[in-house]
């Protein structure tokens, strides 16, 4: 099972992640976008439940899930080579309001394979990047669907949904980039965009009492949030190291020594 889509955060903790959880874990990851972290888990034999709170996310894999075939054929559609830089700009902030759930999944798609980081609502693109491989790493997905489980909810808040945990489950957050802005203020960039208050996501976890881990990029300022927590750093190997400057991922945990 592998995402056809590019991953903004472009992590690389995925094989540390796997090691740190114990077999057959039940997972209920939140934030979900690409599933670039999650849906090696499944493979690994945990069951794997995603959680997002952006209705064009859940949208875009309601519709991969229903028909990655038609998805793919409205992003070829869509797609010109060597179009205007404003056109791929007016996609941008347009494709939302397309009358058709597989047109705009199709516009999701090739936006994001048009980015340079993954992006959909925003950032830098360059039309070359799309080709027909990524195409049929769309199509291909189609034949691991059935074990893919999201589920929307309906708040602007991440820890809104932590209500819906059992007590066995690890939560799990691909949160990305850890900004000092986002300790007190939210900042959206596209539709698609999480934006998390820190200090508030950190409190919210201790509340739970749940079992959980996070995946962050290496930021000195999560070294000082989270001291009396237990904190991975992970290289662009994947593999776990002693040194902050070799570092390009963070795990953050609670889970006790023995898992």
């Amino acid at each position: 099972m592998k995402t056809p889509l590019k991953e903004p955060n472009n992590f690389v903790c995925a094989p540390a992640l796997k090691a740190l959880l114990p077999p057959e874990s039940i997972i209920k990851s939140f934030m979900f976008f690409s599933g670039q972290i999650e849906f090696p888990l499944i493979n690994e034999g945990h069951t794997l439940v995603a959680y997002t709170n952006k209705p064009v996310i859940f949208e875009f894999w309601r519709s991969v899930v229903s028909d990655a075939h038609r998805v793919a054929a409205h992003a070829v559609g869509m797609h010109m080579p060597g179009a205007h830089p404003e056109t791929v700009s007016l996609y941008q902030s347009q494709w939302p309001t397309y009358r058709d759930s597989f047109m705009r999944s199709g516009v999701f798609f090739l936006l994001n394979r048009y980015s340079q980081t993954g992006t959909v609502s925003h950032g830098s693109f360059k039309i070359d990047n799309f080709s027909p491989f990524a195409i049929e790493a769309l199509k291909n997905f189609s034949s691991d669907a059935h074990k893919f489980n999201l589920k929307l909810y309906e708040s602007e808040d991440v820890e809104e949904g932590f209500v819906s945990l059992n007590a066995d489950d690890i939560l799990l957050i691909p949160a990305g980039t850890f900004s000092y802005n986002l300790l007190t203020q939210d900042i959206l960039e596209g539709y698609e965009t999480y934006n998390i208050h820190h200090r508030r996501l950190k409190e919210a976890l201790l509340n739970t009492n749940q079992r959980f881990v996070l995946c962050y990029k290496k930021h000195p300022g999560l070294l000082r949030l989270y001291d009396d927590q237990q904190i991975i750093l992970v290289s662009k190997f994947g593999k776990p190291t002693a040194h902050f400057d070799l570092a390009e991922d963070m795990i953050i945990h609670n889970l006790p020594p023995n898992e």
